[in-house]
């Protein structure tokens, strides 16, 4: 399976506080695996549009599996 690799976070913005990090892959979001840009954006844009939150799987360089919460105030 292919994964999405992060391969930018900007220091001090909402994703950089929540964990996310450079060469981290995307699992899943909301435990739907996610193999593409436009399906990441689409779960994203789905839940949050819903007042969910969306947790986003990922794994670091290590394989260490994380999970971090996003939530539209």
């Amino acid at each position: 399976t292919n994964h999405m690799i992060i391969s930018k976070v900007y220091k001090y913005s909402e994703a950089w506080n929540r964990g996310l990090k450079k060469n981290q892959k995307i699992i899943s979001v909301n435990e739907i695996e996610v193999e593409d840009l436009e399906s990441l954006k689409e779960l994203i844009d789905e839940n949050l549009n819903k007042n969910k939150a969306v947790t986003i799987e990922v794994l670091d360089e290590d394989n260490a599996r994380g999970y971090i919460e996003l939530k539209d105030n």
